[in-house]
């Protein structure tokens, strides 16, 4: 801890450290003041705040000489260390023995110049001042260094008195002196103690992150470049578990001490939690040089440690943000650290990523519904839709399933299969579940007063909610409230719920069916395991799944393991029901095999309650209508078409809700440009907004062309396959160049339609869009 001759006792402690202080005090000082008896007791309750007014009773009686006496042997008596120099002469006339012992001098042999002798050469004390506050105030207090003739550093406080004459003049000074080396040490062992890491004598999680605030402060006005390194170890867990906490926590020091003498100067290392450090890398660098630093880390972590009679290999993953491209603050810049190992860890052990340059589109709106995800209840943004099961013999809507959605303001319409993983991680699902049973049962107990004719509303819940002993209470709860009938209620179960063969699940399965709840097997023929459970679990629906319905009508072998299917629930006498069935084909094939219920977008999209109640009210439902709709060539601009292979291209997001952001690319198709606009097919699901700014580059007569533009329309063409209109934002210079191109582009095509002078998608676009899924 840096020190100067500013440094006084009267720190400005925190609440907590004061404590503490008062505490390892009142442990080493203990003083019975019942047992002390007249000026022995008064002297001994003197504080350091109230040793001024005692030198100033001194300064007063100062002419008295039998009163002066009379507190001068008080002062020998008590040790305190007393002085009086007289200005006129420039002599010391009186010092206490005290003064002897912490000077390490004789009074005989003291002087005012063997005093500022010992005074510590770093420090330097202003005279002028303390003269001009003793003039003016009557007083002066300050602290400072001497180095005794034993060697001893001592911190010494000092409170002196001016003794003016007739005149107003000061004659004398009257001090005292004390010894405040130890307070001193105490506060730093205590400053010490609350900063940093107990087993590694690193700085700790609240020392690091106002570190980074304040180098955050310094680089404000120079908008220099630093990272910030989240390191964490790799199933570190396994070794307290299998080694014990002992080996663990030696484990973790040596490492610590290995990072330490690696990063050495310009990097502040500190410790965040059991098995992660944080590194501040305060060196401007490019992103390929902090990367490099990341993977040296990486390398040195996993040299093999020796402790005791063990060989331990440990690895560990790194996730980088840098500012101030990733964050303006330490909290955006830990956040953002944090979800950049996240995405490391992704990739296996020993990894490492850095938050923007490895953070595409679908990364970035996954961090953002993340973010925004625990405040989507409370701000009335998830809501629930119902999609039919239609009974195939009469095409009559008999059954539902509830799906939860999640209306982003600025992502738009999220699909549950974006963000109830981010609820699973983030321990958010017992929320989200608890809203989709009472919004469920709410809504059947309206059906029920209506007198709607239907079977049953079937819903998902997360895997751990079974796990929760909670979950019948809430489920009868609920049923208790709305005063429903729980035969219309059915639990879908995948597996990755039946896997967690525990009691407590086995038990939660079998009372859910005793209240009358229907049970239906999800996704069946996925997993390793699905006969098995066909034959262990009470369910009364068996689902299909998509991924066997899908080519049913192109694959024989799928459409066998469809008939295989069918007939072995329908000798179980249990319901079987076809998910994901999107065309005439597909229907038909179905029918054929005897399914009882298909479910998908062949009859209908999920729908809102009201439009999912005039279903119901139908004798019989027509198929939709085909999806594809007009194509959304709605510019006024002449535009050139793509029609043979779609054009790839690379899109990113520079501008998010007005703030700048720097992303990784996403491939997609562009079927057609023109001066206004462009259209592309993705995988991703994005809404047309005018605060996401998006950025394509591609490369067109062996150039590469970049543009800028919002989405403005949208159309699902298949599943996972959405079709955008954008409307670019360009300078006109920028549009007349584009003009060039497109033009000799349209000439080169009028010649030869299979125009390829550009990077060029040759294959089917739902299995390119598919490959794009899968990296």
């Amino acid at each position: 801890m840096k020190m100067n001759k500013t440094y006084i006792t009267r720190f400005s402690w925190g609440r907590k450290r004061m404590k503490l202080l008062d505490r390892l005090r009142k442990k080493h000082h203990e003083v019975d003041l019942k047992r002390k008896k007249g000026i022995d007791a008064y002297f001994e309750s003197l504080s350091s705040s109230n040793m001024e007014t005692f030198v100033e009773d001194i300064a007063t009686t100062f002419n008295n000489s039998e009163k002066l006496d009379y507190y001068r042997l008080i002062s020998n008596h008590l040790g305190l260390a007393l002085f009086t120099i007289d200005l006129k002469n420039k002599e010391i006339i009186y010092v206490s023995r005290k003064i002897e012992e912490i000077l390490e001098i004789s009074k005989e042999n003291l002087t005012i110049e063997y005093w500022k002798s010992l005074w510590y050469q770093g420090g330097t004390i202003d005279f002028s001042a303390i003269y001009a506050r003793l003039t003016k105030e009557g007083k002066n207090s300050h602290t400072y260094r001497i180095i005794t003739p034993s060697g001893a550093v001592k911190w010494i406080n000092e409170t002196t008195v001016a003794v003016k004459d007739e005149m107003g003049n000061i004659g004398k000074i009257v001090g005292v002196i004390e010894d405040c080396t130890n307070a001193l040490h105490l506060e730093q062992k205590i400053n010490f103690i609350t900063t940093h890491d107990e087993l590694t004598n690193l700085p700790n999680f609240l020392n690091g992150s106002e570190h980074i605030q304040e180098v955050i402060e310094s680089y404000k006005t120079t908008r220099e470049r630093f990272a910030l390194f989240c390191v964490n170890l790799d199933g570190f867990s396994r070794i307290n578990n299998t080694l014990g906490f002992k080996i663990a926590d030696e484990a973790f020091k040596q490492l610590s001490i290995k990072l330490e003498k690696y990063l050495n100067k310009g990097v502040f290392l500190f410790r965040s939690q059991g098995d992660e450090w944080y590194a501040v890398v305060e060196c401007s660098m490019k992103n390929e040089e902090y990367m490099s630093h990341a993977k040296e880390i990486i390398d040195i972590i996993q040299a093999p440690l020796q402790i005791q009679d063990y060989s331990i290999r440990i690895t560990a993953s790194i996730g980088i943000s840098v500012y101030p491209d990733d964050g303006q603050n330490k909290v955006e810049l830990i956040k953002n650290a944090n979800t950049a190992l996240k995405r490391a860890k992704k990739h296996g052990v020993a990894n490492y990523q850095l938050y923007a340059a490895n953070m595409n589109i679908e990364s970035f709106k996954t961090f953002q519904l993340e973010t925004d995800l625990q405040s989507a209840i409370k701000n009335g943004e998830l809501y629930i839709e119902y999609q039919p099961k239609v009974d195939v013999k009469s095409q009559k809507a008999t059954s539902a399933e509830a799906l939860i959605r999640w209306k982003h303001p600025l992502w738009g319409e999220v699909s549950p299969l974006e963000f109830i993983t981010i609820a699973e991680e983030s321990n958010f699902h017992r929320e989200i579940s608890e809203f989709v049973i009472d919004t469920v049962s709410k809504q059947v107990g309206q059906w029920e007063e209506q007198g709607i004719q239907f079977k049953t509303v079937s819903f998902n819940l997360s895997a751990k909610d079974f796990l929760k002993s909670s979950l019948i209470s809430i489920l009868e709860t609920t049923i208790s409230r709305y005063q429903i009938n729980p035969k219309h209620l059915e639990i879908e179960l995948t597996e990755g719920t039946l896997l967690q063969e525990t009691s407590v699940v086995q038990d939660q399965i079998e009372q859910i069916k005793a209240m009358g709840i229907s049970l239906s097997l999800d996704d069946f023929g996925t997993g390793y395991s699905s006969i098995h459970y066909l034959k262990k679990l009470p369910s009364d629906i068996i689902k299909i799944d998509r991924s066997f319905i899908q080519h049913i009508h192109k694959n024989v072998e799928d459409k066998i393991i469809v008939k295989s299917i069918i007939e072995l629930t329908k000798g179980l006498n249990k319901t079987v029901v076809a998910e994901g069935v999107e065309n005439e084909e597909q229907f038909s094939i179905l029918q054929s095999l005897g399914c009882d219920l298909i479910q998908g977008y062949y009859y209908s999209k999920s729908v809102s309650s009201k439009r999912m109640t005039e279903l119901f009210k139908m004798s019989q439902i027509k198929p939709a209508s085909s999806k594809s709709g007009a194509p959304m060539n709605r510019r006024k601009y002449y535009r050139v078409s793509f029609p043979f292979f779609p054009l790839h291209t690379e899109m990113t997001i520079v501008s998010f809700n007005g703030k700048a952001v720097t992303l990784g690319t996403t491939d997609v198709m562009v079927l057609d440009i023109g001066l206004g606009g462009l259209r592309f097919v993705s995988h991703l699901k994005l809404k047309p907004h005018s605060d996401i700014l998006y950025n394509f580059k591609t490369t067109l007569l062996g150039k590469e062309t970049i543009l800028n533009g919002t989405i403005v329309r949208y159309n699902e063409k298949e599943q996972d396959m959405f079709e955008y209109g954008v409307e670019f934002q360009m300078e006109e210079s920028d549009r007349d160049e584009l003009a060039s191109i497109l033009n000799k582009i349209s000439l080169q095509m009028k010649q030869n339609p299979l125009f390829n002078d550009g990077d060029f998608i040759d294959e089917n676009p739902s299995s390119y869009l598919s490959k794009i899924q899968r990296r």
